[in-house]
């Protein structure tokens, strides 16, 4: 059995799929986590600044996300 797995850039289009895939990766550890995951408290509007100032990777399993990653810019060079 082949999978077909797509790893591409996140755009503003996904922010309401990337925001579903947090909540529902992450609600299984609400409450249970110390300190708690930064995920619980992403809104659509906070993944959207995330994609606006660096951006995401997400993985697609036959066109439905699976996994994703967000990347930023740093300052400092090291």
């Amino acid at each position: 059995m082949t999978i077909a797995l797509e790893v591409r850039a996140a755009h503003a289009g996904d922010v309401m799929a990337l925001h579903l895939l947090l909540s529902s990766a992450f609600a299984e550890y609400e409450g249970k986590l110390d300190p708690p995951s930064g995920a619980h408290d992403e809104t659509p509007d906070s993944i959207a600044r995330k994609l606006a100032e660096g951006g995401a990777f997400i993985c697609d399993e036959c066109d439905a996300p699976t996994g994703c990653v967000f990347y930023a810019p740093k300052n400092d060079p090291l």
